[in-house]
């Protein structure tokens, strides 16, 4: 099961940087490659995103994972990766972004705009819960909304319409 998490949590990372457009740089010379990670910029995330409508974002994620257990271990290792203190924010703050969703303008909006707000959000919910607020944090409740909406699409045809998705 755990594999399989691993497995699901890689494959949307390496989606969402082939869909941005970015590419790991190698380490520099004479460090060592099992520590050398790039750490999460959102600004540079959200520059990334920018120019393209969010549903396509949805879209793309839909492309790469077919199947919908696959978006479910997804949501499921992201939230396990978040501190501790987010977890019990996670529900509310998906259901939150939920509602967003019925708005037909919300999907044609500009990735980076959408980004934004939902990291601008999570920001938020974060600091009154006294929860960490780091960009790896901030972006992980970002793709919590992305994943969530991918679910959603992956088992409605009626929501992939809605949202401007090509059959």
């Amino acid at each position: 099961m755990t594999a399989i998490v691993v497995a699901s949590i890689i494959l949307i990372v390496v989606g969402w940087i082939t869909y941005m457009g970015l590419r790991r740089r190698p380490p520099k010379r004479g460090t060592d490659q099992s520590k050398a990670r790039e750490r999460i910029n959102l600004e540079k995330i959200r520059l990334g995103f920018r120019g393209r409508p969010f549903y396509q974002l949805v879209e793309y994620h839909l492309q790469r994972q077919k199947n919908a257990g696959e978006f479910q271990n997804a949501i499921i290792g992201t939230i396990k990766i978040l501190p501790l203190s987010a977890h019990p924010l996670v529900e509310p703050f998906i259901d939150r972004w939920n509602n967003v969703a019925s708005d037909k303008e919300f999907w044609r909006m500009d990735t980076s705009e959408v980004f934004s707000r939902i990291v601008d959000d999570a920001r938020s919910i974060l600091q009154r819960a006294d929860a960490a607020t780091d960009d790896e944090t901030l972006f992980n409740m970002f793709q919590l909304v992305t994943l969530t909406y991918a679910h959603f699409a992956s088992n409605e045809a009626d929501m992939r319409k809605f949202i401007g998705m090509r059959e």
